[in-house]
């Protein structure tokens, strides 16, 4: 039977659902807002009395009367009585909770899933989550589509609903004792899981399915085929770039089944999944066209608002290692796209949020969590609260969550940008436990950063992706960095690449006073650079995935740290400076 022919818009009833939806975390997102901003001046009382709920809901638990939890009255006891903690010291307890269904060992509310982190620095992790734990994320939400309706008010749109496209992973896994665990997107998810096909430009039948191997087929396809996509979303910026970089790649077989309304055969999906899709879209050769055209032309600029013309918000965290795919995105959209950088949160917590559009800092929630920093330019004989925090300095953050981490170190150290009273704006600054460390010099992720700043400076053009490894195995030890240019840059470098060393060599001085030390009495060498090909990163990334690392996860790769990752990348070399 022959399919007939339909535009791809949407039912007026979905029309209307999607834009009382966003209306109403357009309302709720700003008095969350306000909520936190007018907050500011009593942020330490609330921090206390978070932290106090937390001691008297898990005072009863194996964890709290080992610790006294009854007995801790400030935060001031509360440093005295529990000791700074990792992963390792709940894991015994986590294996408890699986493997014997027990409640009660860590914190007094039932555990209702795991989160997952995927080991992208270390083992895989299991984080506990409780519905308390949920409310910051759900909060983050509501102010997230808050952002979308402002994004599409910029815009000019005259409606008020619109799809989004995400990369987010919304599968899970049974861990035993009647306990799933996944990415905290669908522990997230699960709250509003009713209005997700109403939001995002995929049917729900498919959301977070199993039977899905070639993820980036099936969301770049139903991406490219609504016309009248509004957002692009992901955790992190990654995601988008190799979805776009897919969706070039993959032009012609993307743009042939939107015509045809079929599924190319070489997609890996199940069956099931097949026929679901191919009932659920229907030829489209006007959309096909209109694609074609676009494509045809690569020197009409801003391809992503010529595929899209209401694109309206692309929300992704795109600040500091993630600023190189920030700048592609954006050199894709007109200025009608505002980005929106998102909350800074994590398997095992959730710490603050954008207070508005095109925002770097995140405001601290002081009711999602208790949080201690401890500072890392300078001595403290313990670690310090929020209100005793300073703008412009660095600290390592330590949180305690409502779901039965105490003290943890999560290894994060993040820049106090300003303050809402007492509550700090925070940056993400590097991983305390991915700094380089060679032959007793250190170098922060902020210093590499700034230095593969300058050289981009210098260079002129783009550089999307790059990363360092620690060369000890040289005459003498030496850094060497991989830098892979962007499509529209990659036509061949002024300098060779020598020329670029002495450039990065020259920075890594100037911003790493040991470096420069090291490097003027001889005991380290001068850095060296190496070009890589077109895709090197994103094959890098597709790997991982392969190797069962989620999207959610794929954090930029600075720091090589292993010799694998280092011949990968050395087989990839295009141009160096040897």
């Amino acid at each position: 039977m022959k399919k007939r022919l339909r535009k791809t818009t949407y039912k007026p009833a979905e029309a209307a659902f999607n834009a009382a939806v966003l209306w109403s975390g357009h309302i709720l997102g700003k008095l969350c807002r306000k909520y936190y901003i007018a907050a500011g001046p009593r942020g330490q009382r609330i921090s206390e009395r978070t932290l106090k709920g937390i001691l008297r809901r898990s005072r009863n638990t194996e964890l709290g009367r080992k610790y006294g939890f009854s007995d801790i009255k400030t935060p001031l006891e509360y440093q005295k009585a529990v000791p700074l903690s990792t992963y390792e010291d709940y894991k015994p307890y986590i294996r408890r909770m699986i493997d014997n269904g027990e409640q009660g060992l860590i914190t007094g509310e039932k555990v209702l899933f795991f989160a997952t982190t995927t080991g992208t620095i270390s083992e895989k992790k299991l984080m506990p989550q409780v519905l308390r734990s949920y409310m910051p994320y759900f909060k983050a939400l509501i102010m997230t589509a808050d952002d979308m309706y402002e994004a599409m008010r910029r815009r000019g749109l005259n409606r008020r609903y619109g799809k989004s496209f995400i990369t987010t992973e919304m599968g899970e896994e049974n861990v035993g004792g009647g306990m799933k665990s996944g990415m905290i997107s669908r522990f997230s998810a699960n709250g509003i899981k009713p209005f997700i096909p109403a939001l995002v430009n995929q049917p729900g039948a498919i959301i977070g399915s199993s039977e899905i191997r070639d993820n980036r087929y099936v969301r770049a396809m139903y991406a490219l085929k609504d016309r009248y996509l509004t957002c692009l979303g992901s955790v992190y910026m990654t995601g988008l770039t190799d979805i776009v970089a897919f969706i070039i790649e993959k032009q012609d077989m993307l743009i042939h089944d939107i015509e045809t309304g079929t599924v190319d055969p070489s997609v890996d999906i199940s069956d099931r999944v097949r026929s679901i899709i191919e009932r659920d879209i229907s030829p489209d050769p006007e959309r096909a066209a209109e694609l074609r055209e676009i494509f045809a032309d690569p020197e009409g600029g801003n391809l992503l608002s010529r595929i899209w013309k209401d694109l309206s918000v692309v929300a992704a965290i795109g600040v500091e290692d993630f600023k190189p795919f920030s700048d592609t995105m954006r050199s894709m959209c007109d200025d009608g796209v505002s980005f929106c950088n998102l909350q800074y949160a994590s398997s095992e917590c959730f710490f603050g949020n954008v207070m508005g559009l095109e925002d770097e800092s995140v405001l601290l929630f002081p009711d999602a969590g208790f949080f201690e920093f401890i500072p890392v330019e300078e001595e403290s004989d313990r670690p310090l609260f929020m209100h005793e925090l300073e703008e412009g300095k660095l600290y390592e953050i330590i949180l305690t969550s409502k779901a039965g981490l105490y003290r943890y170190q999560i290894r994060d150290v993040v820049r106090v940008t300003g303050f809402e009273g007492q509550i700090p704006y925070l940056e993400f600054a590097y991983r305390a436990d991915k700094i380089t460390n060679m032959c007793s010099v250190h170098l922060t992720g902020a210093q590499l950063a700034a230095a593969v700043n300058d050289l981009e400076k210098h260079i002129g053009i783009h550089i999307a992706d790059h990363c360092i490894y620690a060369d000890a195995g040289h005459n003498k030890p030496r850094i060497e960095l991989f830098m892979e240019m962007s499509a529209a840059d990659d036509t061949g470098l002024a300098e060779d690449c020598g020329v670029y060393s002495e450039v990065f060599d020259a920075a890594l001085r100037k911003y790493g006073w040991d470096y420069a030390y090291f490097r003027e009495n001889g005991v380290v060498d001068k850095a060296v650079i190496y070009r890589v090909g077109q895709g090197t990163f994103r094959k890098y990334r597709d790997m991982q995935i392969a190797g069962g690392t989620s999207p959610n996860q794929l954090k930029a790769l600075r720091v090589i740290d292993t010799q694998d990752v280092h011949e990968y990348f050395s087989s990839h070399i295009i141009a160096s400076d040897q």
